[in-house]
């Protein structure tokens, strides 16, 4: 996922969740249900985001020492 890609979720989501909330479970549950929801949603994007981008630049360090552990060889 792109940077574009996590800004368009993080403002779909919320808009899902009220919708839904509003349709389903706000006779039991007052709105403000959706929006803690919709922040624990938005949270753990980007907190995926943080972690795939941390993963991606150990991956790459690790593909620039084998490369150079080859060049020696």
């Amino acid at each position: 996922m792109e940077f574009g890609d996590i800004i368009f979720y993080l403002i779909l989501y919320p808009i899902l969740v009220i919708l839904l909330w509003l349709r389903f479970i706000e006779s039991f549950v007052p709105l403000w249900g959706a929006w803690i929801v919709s922040g624990i949603v938005d949270i753990y994007i980007i907190s995926r985001y943080k972690y795939r981008k941390a993963n991606l630049r150990k991956s790459e360090e690790l593909k620039d020492a084998k490369s150079n552990i080859k060049k020696f060889i």
